[in-house]
């Protein structure tokens, strides 16, 4: 796992972060040491454990990153979406719609964004998912915002449902 500083220790958010871009960078065709990023999805799996104290929101990102990465684990996805999903938020959400996407779940990922679809706020010809300003100690480690959040939801739409009506609206939310 990666810290937030050099002597930091391994902080679960960080690691799904820096994993994340690894997998970019090899997709994108750099070469990129295996064993590392199967380290970073070990580790991230060891901190999902049944009982862990991970927030849910850090748990589907680290599963969006692990899927990213080519390290995907489907089982652990399933069940944070059947235990979770109406209490996650809409970045949280996408992410799960994106790794299930990516992992073979079809079905599963539009049920997904059905549910982001029920969600969202459309004002003129913009559509958005408003991030809070302030959710307690997750929005000061992560960093979120609406523009994160709707960039995800964006990338969740374009991926696996690119023809859905909402799409040119959060298009234009994003110019």
């Amino acid at each position: 796992g990666w810290g937030w500083w050099t002597d930091d220790v391994s902080d679960a958010y960080q690691t799904a972060w820096v994993l994340f871009g690894l997998g970019v960078m090899q997709e994108a065709g750099y070469p990129i040491d295996s064993g590392v990023m199967e380290r970073a999805a070990h580790w991230l799996n060891n901190r999902m454990r049944e009982g862990s104290d991970l927030d849910i929101r850090t748990q589907a990102y680290a599963l969006y990153s692990m899927a990213q990465a080519g390290r995907g684990n489907l089982e652990k996805t399933r069940a944070l979406a059947a235990s979770s999903i109406y209490e996650l938020d809409p970045f949280s959400q996408a992410a799960l719609a994106l790794t299930l996407h990516r992992l073979g779940e079809k079905e599963d990922a539009q049920e997904i964004l059905d549910l982001l679809s029920r969600g969202a706020v459309k004002e003129q010809e913009y559509v958005s998912w408003p991030q809070p300003k302030y959710d307690g100690r997750y929005h000061s480690k992560t960093m979120s915002s609406t523009v994160r959040t709707n960039a995800l939801v964006l990338q969740a739409f374009a991926e696996i449902d690119p023809e859905n009506e909402l799409v040119p609206g959060m298009v234009n939310y994003l110019k």
